[in-house]
């Protein structure tokens, strides 16, 4: 059997990384060849996935042209040339099967279309299945969720990344469902440390983009808590479309001084040794990995109210998005010590143990096909 991964995703998040990572993990029974395919601009990816190549977990790495992320809906109308390309592409490669991997559906709809044209099974492995207009009521986000379910009918089956995920999609009458939960290494040395009560460092790792993950909002954060904590310091570390205006924004508080800003790197390590609290204030998530990296060493996380976030932390440590104030007396009155945090800690180290298997995306891929 040949399985052929795509992704023509323009950036290297956490999806990305676990896509990478559950690749390499797997074992694939049956399976003659394994290819990925990554944008052309993606050099992270790209690098990511030869270094799978060269131990033999993938047998070939493909590459894309990007497509146009404000465009995606209308992108075949608009860009024939690429989808006959790809199409081409996907036609010479011979795949059995086609697993879409995306961050939201919509966002690899190019790589479904071609694959439906040539009659291929698609499967879906997606972190968010949201509806747009719960994000962004309007006319248009209406029209985007009536494009997206076409797409969620036209697959043959999805992994997601929670059981609440899976509960959505069933209620919207999507059955073939598997769940294939985050892998996260557990580090071998004790992380345990406690938090600093003087010189306060919160953390924001991640993909600097406002309208998902609204980083703006550790600027409110530190500017409400500098009172209390006079020698407050946040490292907020990542890439993104809005980091230079999320700089701009830092300049123009009054607070820069209290920010360190660090470029995404491998190696997390460092920046959890560097924290006190990790900061999850986004709008919408899936299941954020930098939350489930933070608990396994150790470290508390505040969050907003939503999604994974909801799922995995006490109700004492979430607030309602954008909430500066509820944030604030989370943050001041947080006792990682305390009973509470040490469940948190534990469970979700047992979870990722009893959970993670070599082989979970693999079978999951096999399963849809033996169906």
């Amino acid at each position: 059997m040949r399985v052929l991964i795509y992704s023509d995703s323009l950036v290297f998040g956490g999806h990305e990384e676990m896509l990478l990572k559950h690749v390499e993990k797997s074992v694939w029974p049956k399976c003659t060849w394994i290819g990925l395919i990554c944008a052309k601009s993606n050099k992270k990816y790209i690098n990511a996935a030869q270094k799978l190549k060269s131990v033999g977990k993938v047998s070939e790495v493909i590459t894309v042209n990007d497509s146009n992320r404000r465009l995606d809906q209308f992108l075949l109308f608009i860009n024939i040339k690429s989808f006959l390309t790809n199409i081409v592409v996907l036609f010479n490669l011979k795949p059995d099967i086609v697993m879409v991997s995306a961050g939201r559906i919509e966002s690899c709809n190019l790589g479904f279309w071609c694959a439906k044209v040539l009659r291929l099974p698609i499967i879906f492995y997606l972190p968010m299945v949201h509806k747009q207009y719960d994000i962004n009521p309007g006319l248009l986000s209406r029209f985007r969720d009536f494009y997206n379910h076409i797409i969620y009918l036209g697959a043959y089956g999805f992994i997601v990344i929670t059981d609440g995920q899976k509960r959505d999609l069933i209620s919207r009458g999507i059955n073939q469902i598997s769940v294939v939960k985050n892998i996260i290494d557990i580090p071998n040395a004790n992380c345990r440390k406690s938090v600093n009560k003087r010189n306060l460092t919160l953390g924001f790792l991640g993909r600097i983009h406002q309208k998902q993950k609204n980083v703006n909002f550790m600027v409110s954060l530190v500017c409400s808590l500098s009172a209390l904590k006079p020698d407050i310091r946040c490292i907020v570390q990542g890439d993104g479309p809005d980091r230079d205006h999320m700089i701009h924004h830092i300049d123009s508080s009054g607070f820069g001084s209290c920010f360190e800003i660090r470029d995404w790197w491998d190696n997390v390590d460092i920046f959890f040794n560097d924290i006190d609290i990790l900061v999850v204030p986004s709008f919408y998530e899936g299941m954020p990995l930098v939350m489930l990296q933070a608990l396994v060493r150790e470290i508390p996380v505040v969050a907003t109210r939503v999604d994974g976030m909801a799922e995995v932390l006490p109700d004492s440590a979430l607030f309602s998005v954008g909430d500066v104030a509820q944030a604030k007396f989370i943050v001041s009155n947080l006792n990682k010590n305390s009973d509470e945090w040490e469940q948190v800690f534990q469970r979700v180290k047992k979870a990722i143990i009893t959970d993670t298997n070599s082989s979970l995306m693999s079978n999951s891929i096999l399963g849809f096909i033996k169906s």
